[in-house]
């Protein structure tokens, strides 16, 4: 048996990843005046390899730090316990298809329920004041109101998670809340042009959701998209949040349901991997959202496929990769607050929130490797990205665009007559292949010294074929 780990590691060979996070951050006109909104980054993440499972996961909280935590070392000795216990598996795909996602679906169900019994002293301290009040208004009762409102602190705080496990060409993704998974691939349409397809593999649990729309409505709720809020949050699916879960009934809009409208269950995507897999992302839905922000667009997972795809055809370091994409996108998202702070409208652009993201090369998984077009930067300039202790620091970023490549100019949808590509279960949309790199989205993190970086952007030369900024 091998097993790696590499949590505290933001690129591990083994594992063919890099990852990049970014604290919050509350903007200023001065940039140096910007500061953290919120004391603690709310993300967790772990990624390991054992018994030639690669397992990738990243954890978003809210509420409190400590829940996210307690979540994330569960999750990952459940599903390294089941790895290690699992017993001959039949080769038939269906038959594993089945046994990794019940082993996904069980690790999030034995977690939540282990999570539910050491929050149970304070579960029980809610019940009993419930029976003491009678009915009553707690806020008539001070003394009964701060001890609720003590316990809605301990028992509110939940979080999204997805998680990603890779064994023998199938990939097999975990998703609950609003943590989002992607697939890149390179594919030919009929005509033989060469295109990368976008494929999501999460499900967003909220009420932007038909889906979920529909499962609350079988619970005996109405709800629409125009309700922004379940209860005391926007996600109809998380881990933790007993506060909401457990006494539902209190929420007037949830009183008449007829059982826990919150479910802790998350969709499981299957995946076959071949040889026109290029690479995985897992993110925070705040990388998503800053993006969307920055952009003015509902739809960016097609701008984030052609930013990562870029950058994959200027190096080969995953770990700077994923920092240089999530730079670039913090620096657009701050380019955009600065604009309309300039023009004197109100700034959409605010702040920006921590931010997680892991890329994961699927070449390996295949032992196919496209050739990307090499490109050797004019320039580099040195970035920092919330550096891990024992993690590379020497990253760079080029805003020098890589040679064009002679692709087809169309969007194609999932209704396009495609060759089978192995996949149960998708949402897909599909860009075109652009290489065209554009110089304003060149960013960085949250923990980092903007002033540096905008000084040696703006002294570099500049290449006369390079347009300003902006990937739209």
């Amino acid at each position: 048996m091998s097993s790696t780990s590499s949590t505290n590691d933001l690129q591990d060979v083994e594992l063919f990843c890099g990852q990049a996070q970014s604290g919050n951050l509350l903007y200023s006109r001065n940039y140096e005046k910007s500061r953290p909104f919120r004391e603690h980054n709310m993300h967790q993440n772990f990624t390991f390899k054992l018994d030639d499972h690669y397992v990738y996961a990243i954890l978003t909280g809210f509420g409190d730090i400590d829940t996210v935590k307690y979540y994330r070392n569960f999750l990952e000795t459940v599903i390294s316990e089941s790895i290690q216990k699992r017993t001959h598996i039949d080769l038939d795909c269906q038959k594993r298809e089945q046994f990794y996602t019940k082993l996904l679906l069980d690790a999030f169900a034995k977690v939540e329920e282990q999570f539910r019994q050491y929050k149970n002293d304070e579960l029980s301290a809610k019940t009993v004041i419930d029976i003491e009040l009678e009915g009553n208004n707690p806020e008539n009762y001070p003394s009964f109101n701060e001890r609720l409102q003590t316990l809605s602190k301990k028992l509110s705080p939940g979080l999204s998670a997805v998680i990603s496990l890779i064994y023998k060409g199938y990939m097999y993704v975990a998703n609950i809340g609003d943590t989002q998974a992607y697939i890149c691939k390179n594919v030919l349409d009929q005509s033989g042009n060469e295109y990368v397809r976008t494929v999501k593999l999460s499900t967003t649990h909220d009420l932007n959701n038909e889906s979920e729309i529909r499962r609350l409505a079988s619970l005996g709720l109405k709800m629409d998209q125009k309700q922004n809020m379940i209860g005391n949050m926007h996600l109809t699916r998380c881990l933790g949040n007993f506060w909401l879960k457990s006494f539902y009934k209190d929420f007037p809009l949830l009183s008449i349901a007829n059982q826990d409208p919150i479910s802790a269950e998350p969709d499981v995507t299957t995946i076959a991997i071949d040889h026109t897999c290029l690479f995985l992302i897992l993110t925070s839905a705040s990388l998503i959202e800053a993006l969307r922000e920055a952009s003015e667009n509902d739809d960016v997972s097609d701008e984030l496929i052609k930013m990562v795809n870029i950058e994959f055809q200027k190096q080969n370091d995953l770990e700077c990769i994923a920092k240089s994409v999530l730079a670039q996108i913090r620096l657009k998202h701050h380019t955009s607050f600065e604009k309309n702070a300039n023009l004197g409208t109100a700034p959409k652009c605010r702040q920006i929130d921590d931010i997680t993201l892991i890329i994961r090369d699927l070449r390996y998984s295949t032992q196919t490797f496209p050739q990307f077009d090499p490109i050797i930067p004019m320039n580099r300039l040195k970035i920092t990205v919330d550096q891990d202790e024992n993690s590379n620091d020497d990253c760079t970023l080029s805003p020098s665009p890589p040679p064009s490549r002679q692709l087809n100019n169309q969007n194609r949808t999932i209704t396009d007559s495609m060759p089978n590509l192995g996949i149960y279960k998708t949402t897909e949309s599909v860009i075109e292949n652009d290489t065209q790199l554009n110089e304003d989205d060149v960013e960085i993190d949250a923990y980092v010294d903007f002033t540096d970086l905008l000084i040696a952007y703006n002294e570099m030369p500049q290449s006369p074929n390079v347009q300003a900024t902006n990937f739209n």
